[in-house]
């Protein structure tokens, strides 16, 4: 990976049913009775009716933002279903002539956080997707890019979210370490990976 460098950097209160008086008749406790046994239907039938509303109101909100059935069934057989938004996107395309590149110490000024390692190489998106295709998993960014491998070293191991895991997966993962792959002309982070430590410590600090 080309060029290396490293910096050290973290009921309802339920008295509502109040207890009878004490002096009432037999009659008024059997109305008493009735009037509670009504009431209790008439909650039931509201919360079922708020229930239904809820529910109405969940589906509305997950149809808003759910995928168009077109897009997903073109998606099962095409890698990209929208042309015109794929060439519009800058990554697809070498970097143009005399663009101004980031250079080692932006980068690391930009990820740097204190306490922790940042250590940074500099190669192309071709040559890291052929070295770690779980990391530049890209199938559309121009391999002859100019990218930085970002990896960040906490002090300790820390607790992240581990975000859209399946089912029953745990929400949260403990890592030691992060990699990023950044475009050096437009600054973007292209890929992401939580726990990965793609870019090796210097051997001056290896214990």
């Amino acid at each position: 990976m080309g060029e290396f460098a490293a910096r050290k950097t973290s009921g309802r209160d339920r008295a509502w049913l109040r207890p009878v008086q004490a002096l009432i008749s037999a009659t008024a406790m059997a109305g008493v009775i009735a009037g509670i046994v009504v009431l209790g239907q008439a909650t039931s039938v509201g919360a079922g009716r708020a229930n239904r509303q809820r529910g109405a109101t969940e589906l509305r909100r997950n149809a808003a933002h759910a995928i168009d059935p077109a897009m997903v069934a073109c998606e099962r057989r095409k890698s990209v279903c929208n042309p015109a938004a794929l060439n519009r996107l800058p990554l697809i395309r070498p970097v143009p002539a005399g663009a101004a590149l980031l250079s080692r110490t932006q980068v690391l000024s930009r990820f740097h956080h204190p306490g922790t390692m940042v250590v940074v190489a500099r190669t192309t998106y071709g040559a890291i997707h052929r070295k770690n295709p779980a990391l530049a998993a890209s199938a559309v960014v121009y391999p002859g890019r100019i990218v930085w491998i970002v990896t960040e070293y906490f002090p300790r191991p820390v607790t992240v979210d581990g975000g859209n895991g399946p089912v029953g997966a745990p929400s949260t993962v403990t890592i030691t370490a992060e990699s990023f792959v950044v475009d050096a002309a437009t600054g973007d982070v292209t890929d992401y990976c939580l726990g990965c430590a793609v870019v090796p410590k210097p051997r001056s600090s290896q214990p």
